[in-house]
């Protein structure tokens, strides 16, 4: 159950309905049709969540989910590799993507497709629900596009640094 994993992380309880259950079954399937890309742009991204009943506000708040966890490198390699600089040049690091942490992170992922290795996604507390992940992003720390994304239209950056406080 979601609530009993946050609290086992440190984070908040909230009561739940005895009885209650939210599927019987987990589908690796589903979940891959369901969960938005870590690749998405915020229009993308808003799109889904939209689609789900979700505004932006939810948006920013369910991405801060990624407090907890780790990811391998092929979520997230194309900000390492993929790049396309202003020249044209091809193969480069994402520019929204802190330098210092691009270079801890290529030392661990060393390509596309190396999926022996795996990254924090909030370095330094990804096993506690905590709010750190929001500092992360606003520092260009965030491992995945999506979670850079969310520093760029201003709508989803002030919600995004009311959370980061």
């Amino acid at each position: 159950m979601s609530r009993d994993a946050v609290v086992l992380a440190k984070g908040p309880t909230w009561p739940v309905a005895l009885g209650r259950r939210d599927g019987r079954v987990s589908s690796a399937t589903e979940a891959s049709h369901e969960l938005p890309p870590a690749s998405g742009d915020v229009p993308l991204l808003a799109r889904i969540f939209a689609s789900k009943g979700l505004d932006l506000k939810d948006l920013v708040v369910l991405s801060g989910a990624h407090t907890l966890g780790t990811a391998h490198c092929p979520s997230y390699a194309d900000r390492l590799y993929n790049a396309t600089g202003e020249d044209g040049a091809y193969g480069l690091v994402d520019q929204s993507l802190d330098s210092e942490y691009a270079d801890k992170l290529r030392l661990k992922c060393k390509s596309l497709d190396d999926r022996s290795m795996l990254s924090e996604m909030d370095p330094g507390s990804y096993k506690t629900f905590d709010s750190s992940y929001y500092g992360h992003v606003a520092k260009r720390r965030g491992l995945f596009r999506s979670d850079a994304a969310l520093l760029y239209p201003t709508e989803s950056r002030y919600k995004h640094r009311l959370y980061a406080t």
